[in-house]
């Protein structure tokens, strides 16, 4: 059943795999040769297989990766560039997207699902159905694979606030509008930079490093 529900070659060669019994004959043989003397070669054969567990469990339903952060830093943008076609809706207006939009697209071989939300700002200065736009986006964080927290530059320097979320939440920090970016700013490409990517959403600047 969950041959059928794969949506990429990679993952159907996974369950292929795995319905041929790969990972049981690999247990068997070591369990039967395994000695003190080739421990480490077990332990580097092992260490490969943990690291992917979470992807071959996943295998039948995408990853969901949510963009989040202020209004305006162009998370919309950033959704259109990565799945290559205009999923969101794109004005220079605060509160343009009002509900979670999803696009599914394939990266390395793996079914991903991005979601773009509501921009969250002060709760004071928005209209009720702004309001439940951002309270929908929380939640999607909450439920997220993954985060890119999308951020952009400041004309005075610095940049906008990244959205609150849970530490322990995987997350990349994506500076958005790069070009954008003052020439006498305090985040450079060194040891102080917070963030993980620089994009450009227009120009595709940075597009190949995020994904």
């Amino acid at each position: 059943t969950v041959l059928v529900k794969c949506n990429t070659p990679r993952t159907a060669g996974i369950v292929m795999d795995q319905v041929r019994g790969a990972l049981l004959d690999w247990a068997n043989e070591w369990r039967t040769s395994v000695t003190p003397a080739n421990v480490p070669e077990f332990r580097a054969e092992l260490e490969p297989l943990l690291n992917t567990a979470a992807t071959t469990m996943r295998l039948a339903e995408p990853f969901r990766v949510v963009l989040a952060g202020p209004p305006n830093v162009g998370k919309s943008s950033l959704l259109n560039a990565l799945v290559g076609f205009d999923r969101s809706i794109t004005l220079d207006m605060a509160g343009t997207t009002r509900d979670v939009l999803h696009a599914n697209t394939v990266i390395a071989g793996l079914p991903i699902q991005f979601s773009d939300t509501a921009g969250i700002r002060d709760h004071a200065a928005v209209e009720t159905i702004e309001r439940e736009g951002m309270r929908q986006a929380q939640l999607a964080v909450g439920k997220a694979d993954l985060l890119l927290l999308v951020c952009e530059p400041l004309p005075e320097g610095g940049y906008s606030e990244m959205p609150p979320h849970s530490p322990e939440m995987p997350k990349l920090r994506v500076l958005n509008k790069v070009d954008q970016k003052p020439k006498s700013s305090e985040y450079t490409d060194d040891l102080t930079n917070p963030f993980d990517a620089s994009t450009n959403a227009l120009t595709g600047e940075g597009l190949a490093e995020l994904m």
